[in-house]
């Protein structure tokens, strides 16, 4: 007897990062929990997302184009019509409305939104960051849609907090898998060595990272302790063992709040400033400005007020634990299959 195939068409590498990837990825085990197999397929030209995909231990194969365009459409009908798969769930910024109703006509239909609140035709509609709200969709007939954290893509492993922050000394710096503007480099050169004294930063370096030569420069010239990491296969170890981190403010914020880390943010680009408005306004991190340049004074002053402040942290963790529970992916893959069926 065949297993039942569950085919995610996410974007990954290049400009798009590994975020999508990276939380299909944590839904996909869970997936195959359930006695389903999972099938990632990719945009052309993303080596990166395909080591990504297979290192994590799931197959991979490459689409004809992006998703949205006729040669995508083509290559997941013929996919399709070869082994009708168990649902078809597509996470990318380039899904429209219109090419949504395509490709629903091809299987059951799952699709990821974000910050963009998009109207689109499918089974099921997920939107699990922090401010969405399922009044900001239309009503549709036979569209399920699950709005906020509850339905998180978390990985487990990031709630088991055996150790205690105490025994930590690693503090870690990521900015995506783009970095834009450049951010880890300057955060290199601008941080106060004095307020981390002892410490030992794991400086994540991204997949599309436009020069980290840069970084590296920067790196022998700071006196802070830095370790580099190059693409790794997810930021899960360098988490666990962080005390403080410096993120952009994507989807590592919620990582990070899962696992109880105070965190400094950075806007590296306009669409994360929504996150970061919600996030500081309910004292979740430390926003410490962008996508504009950053005052060096203003950022060591904001990081010498949290860091030192034994109040502010532990207020800081309690809010936290208050906010994100556990990971949501058992959850949805139960109403997924609960609507399905076997």
């Amino acid at each position: 007897m065949n297993i039942p195939k569950v085919y995610i068409r996410c974007d990954a590498g290049g400009t798009y990062g590994l975020g999508h990837v990276v939380r299909c990825c944590n839904l996909a085990r869970e997936f195959c929990s359930h006695n389903l197999e999972v099938v990632f397929i990719l945009q052309p030209n993303a080596p990166e997302g395909v080591t990504f995909v297979q290192e994590n231990g799931f197959n991979c194969i490459v689409s004809h184009g992006i998703v949205g365009s006729e040669e995508d459409f083509v290559f997941l009908h013929n996919l399709v019509n070869a082994e009708a798969p168990y649902c078809l769930l597509i996470d990318s910024r380039d899904l429209t409305v219109g090419t949504s109703t395509r490709y629903r006509n091809l299987s059951c239909l799952i699709c990821i939104d974000d910050e963009k609140f998009r109207d689109l035709d499918c089974d099921f509609l997920i939107n699990n960051n922090a401010f969405a709200k399922k009044t900001s969709y239309p009503i549709q007939n036979n569209r399920t849609v699950l709005c906020g954290l509850e339905y998180n893509f978390l990985n487990k492993q990031l709630f088991s907090h055996e150790r205690e922050k105490k025994d930590k000394t690693h503090v870690l710096l990521t900015t995506g898998g783009e970095d834009p503007g450049g951010f880890t480099a300057w955060l290199i050169k601008n941080i106060e060595p004095t307020l981390f004294e002892g410490y030992q930063f794991d400086v994540i370096i991204g997949p599309s990272h436009p020069c980290p030569e840069i970084v590296f420069k920067a790196s022998q010239e700071s006196a802070l302790k830095i370790t580099h990491h190059i693409a790794p296969n997810g930021l899960i170890p360098y988490i666990k063992r962080a005390h403080f981190a410096f993120t952009a403010c994507g989807t590592t914020c919620y990582e990070l709040i899962a696992a109880r880390i105070p965190m400094f943010a950075i806007a590296v680009e306009d669409h994360q400033l929504a996150m970061a408005d919600k996030l500081q306004k309910q004292c979740l991190l430390t926003y410490l400005g962008g996508p504009s340049p950053l005052c060096a004074a203003n950022v060591n002053s904001l990081i010498s007020q949290i860091k030192n402040s034994p109040s502010e942290l532990a207020r800081i963790y309690e809010n936290q634990c208050a906010y994100i529970h556990g990971a949501g992916s058992e959850l949805v893959v139960k109403l997924i299959k609960d609507k399905i069926g076997q």
